[in-house]
């Protein structure tokens, strides 16, 4: 379950939307792993609240057809806790498994040839050592195991620098 956290440094009593803390309810999600977003009023859209937490997600990753990624996600139906959470889980754990500098880029990708859609999240690196396709296979099993009715996003890399 997604917690979302007032951040003590807002003023409750103003009219203004307010900042808060992404907890996932993973006592891991520590330090630079939160993302802050606007709190948004009750009546705001889930596409709304996508945009926002994509235009603070830009912070820690790099995001390409954004409209495309978004218009995607609203197709999905889902709350929209269970469309932030996964991009919380892959920041905290790509981090933690390649503590060096990195790139997590997340697009919509198209499948030319089985017409399948998806998210795909590439992680780039600026050496490739022998086992880091390994350290992918563990993120992508660690994921699949919290996130189990998750077929909508791929993590993999593209092997591209990280100035690409």
């Amino acid at each position: 379950m997604l917690v979302l956290v007032q951040n003590p440094s807002t003023n409750a009593s103003s009219n203004n939307p307010k900042s808060i803390v992404i907890n996932s309810g993973n006592e891991a999600f520590t330090g630079y792993n939160f993302i802050t977003y606007p709190i948004l009023y009750e009546n705001s859209t889930v596409e709304s609240q996508l945009r926002t937490f994509f235009n603070n997600l830009k912070i820690k990753m790099y995001i390409k057809n954004e409209d495309e990624i978004i218009t995607y996600l609203l197709a999905l139906s889902k709350d929209i806790d269970k469309l932030i959470e996964p991009f919380l889980y892959i920041n905290k754990i790509v981090r933690e498994t390649f503590p060096d500098k990195i790139k997590i880029l997340i697009k919509k990708y198209d499948d030319p040839e089985t017409k399948d859609h998806f998210i795909l999240i590439d992680i780039r690196q600026r050496d490739y050592p022998d086992d880091f396709i390994d350290k992918i296979w563990e993120i992508r099993e660690s994921f699949s195991e919290k996130f189990s009715d998750n077929s909508w996003i791929q993590i993999t890399t593209d092997y591209k620098s990280l100035s690409d």
